[in-house]
């Protein structure tokens, strides 16, 4: 394999990078709302 086969132009860098960041600010948000989803199914909240 060639050493420019390895290399990425900087839109296919660029479209890698705005995808792990949609993946880390998803799991961001999931990991921020989980101990709230599991108070209410627990029935911790009590309104």
């Amino acid at each position: 394999m060639k050493q420019s086969d390895k290399v990425l132009t900087e839109a296919e860098r660029q479209k890698k990078a705005v995808k792990a960041q949609k993946i880390i600010y998803g799991l961001m948000c999931a990991l921020i709302a989980l101990p709230f989803v599991v108070a209410w199914l627990t029935g911790a909240f009590r309104w």
